[in-house]
């Protein structure tokens, strides 16, 4: 018996991101396979979804364990953490789009379980620059992570739609998070 080749996760991560309704058909043009072999690779639409999703927290974990969240200069540490997400960035937008693209209320309620721990580690992480007085005081930790995956996603959208190269991707999303983000330096403590 021939064994089924392993499921190509970043493939069918980028297909999802920039076609969230993409069908069963349409995600295995996209990797090159047959309906009936991505359906043997795959039980269904959720449990890729869901694979997809698994794959994605456990390369948050990752990246936010290896930039240190909760060590060193806050501004080093968003800089490399945007760094470390930019190749990732399809897997970090699935987290952030919290499984909305699911079917399965189950399957979606694990994927939001997965997110806010992501979620509330980021949040600890912008919190620690507001206390630092390196970031603004004003704006919700947990909104600014919520900002954070929108310039990802604008600025993943924008290469994927030839409007920004792979190489500007970091410099724009760090550039905007960064003047939207610095304290004035007049801020009160």
């Amino acid at each position: 018996m021939n064994a089924v080749r392993p499921l190509p996760i970043h493939a069918l991560a980028e297909a999802l991101v920039l076609q969230p309704s993409a069908s069963m058909e349409q995600l295995a043009q996209t990797i090159g396979v047959s309906r009936a072999t991505l359906h043997r690779m795959v039980a269904s639409r959720d449990d890729l979804i869901y694979q997809v999703h698994r794959l994605a927290h456990e390369c948050c974990e990752e990246i936010f364990t290896e930039v240190a969240l909760d060590h060193g200069p806050v501004l080093e540490v968003l800089t490399r953490l945007i760094t470390a997400i930019h190749p990732h960035a399809n897997l970090f937008l699935l987290l952030h789009q919290q499984g909305n693209i699911c079917r399965d209320p189950n399957v979606r309620h694990e994927i939001h379980r997965e997110w806010r721990h992501q979620h509330e580690r980021l949040t600890r992480f912008f919190l620690r620059g507001q206390q630092e007085g390196q970031f603004r005081r004003d704006l919700p930790a947990g909104w600014i992570v919520d900002a954070m995956g929108a310039l990802i996603t604008s600025a993943t959208e924008a290469r994927h739609n030839g409007h920004l190269d792979d190489a500007d991707v970091n410099r724009v999303v760090l550039s905007f998070l960064l003047d939207g983000l610095k304290a004035p330096v007049s801020q009160p403590h």
